[in-house]
């Protein structure tokens, strides 16, 4: 809902519209725990990392106060996930790593029962985790310097 796509808030707002980052997407790590969620931006020439960490934060804290303003945007991105695991049989490399994951999770079948696991997940089940993890408190940053 965030990022990865050319209409997504991060693309939007940082990119396109204020022109603090070249690219701004996030996405998430799965993991056998909670996973990582991770934001990230390729900042523009002459802005500070701390204006660039400032910027996604600031974007991230609107979205949360959207609410349920985002329920279509929460339907679009289920709907887009359900049509990736229908054609994700039809990749052998991408199904494979799905049936290690369920498979080192001791839970193969599983993976008949994603797609209905996402689907009873509800956009204020959503928000509610968000809040709870995504804030200024409970983050870790990175900054990379590259070499000129």
């Amino acid at each position: 809902m965030l990022g990865g796509s050319d209409v997504s808030p991060l693309q939007l707002k940082l990119v396109k519209e204020k022109q603090l980052f070249n690219a701004a997407e996030c996405f998430y790590m799965r993991g056998l725990g909670e996973g990582l969620f991770v934001v990230y931006g390729i900042l523009n020439e002459g802005i500070s990392h701390a204006d660039g960490e400032s910027a996604l934060l600031t974007t991230l804290e609107e979205e949360l106060q959207r609410g349920s303003a985002l329920q279509r945007t929460y339907e679009g991105v289920k709907n887009r996930y359900a049509t990736q695991l229908l054609f994700e049989a039809t990749q052998p490399m991408q199904l494979a790593q799905r049936l290690c994951y369920f498979e080192n999770a001791g839970n193969l079948e599983a993976i008949n029962q994603e797609n209905e696991v996402i689907e009873k997940i509800e956009l204020t089940d959503v928000l509610s985790a968000a809040q709870k993890t995504m804030n200024k408190d409970n983050v870790s940053v990175i900054y990379y310097h590259p070499k000129s």
